[in-house]
């Protein structure tokens, strides 16, 4: 079978791009299908975990999703309830992907507390 193989080393937080791969031929076991990548279509919005050697199989635990809001990044976040709707801009402590409960911090107050990753790239505060 023939299996994406890295043209060159990717290291860890880089983002894995389609073009940084050739195909090799290998016996391929059923485990191997389940724990390895098999098609280029697994590649899509991931990122490099840890390194990936040049000319060798990819193991899927090398690889995570690319984060939609990343550590650091002035983001907007919205407060809703009752109808009313706060908005203003928070300053993520963690990297996170949609839907992820992260950790961040107004940048005016110094203030941290919880938000969810939105969908739209924004982050929504959540009340009681």
């Amino acid at each position: 079978m023939s299996l994406p193989v890295p043209v060159r080393t990717i290291y860890p937080k880089d983002p894995v791009n389609k073009d940084d791969f050739t195909f090799k031929e290998y016996e391929v076991n059923d485990v191997a299908r389940r724990t390895y990548v098999i098609s280029l279509s697994q590649l899509e919005q991931q990122v490099a975990a840890r390194a990936l050697p040049a000319g060798r199989p990819i193991p899927l635990r090398s690889l995570k999703r690319a984060a939609d809001v990343t550590k650091g990044q002035q983001i907007v976040a919205r407060y809703v309830s009752s109808g009313i709707e706060i908005q203003g801009i928070l300053v993520p402590e963690q990297d996170g992907v949609i839907g992820d409960v992260v950790k961040v911090r107004n940048p005016e107050t110094g203030v941290s507390l919880l938000a969810r990753v939105a969908p739209d790239g924004t982050l929504a505060v959540e009340g009681d």
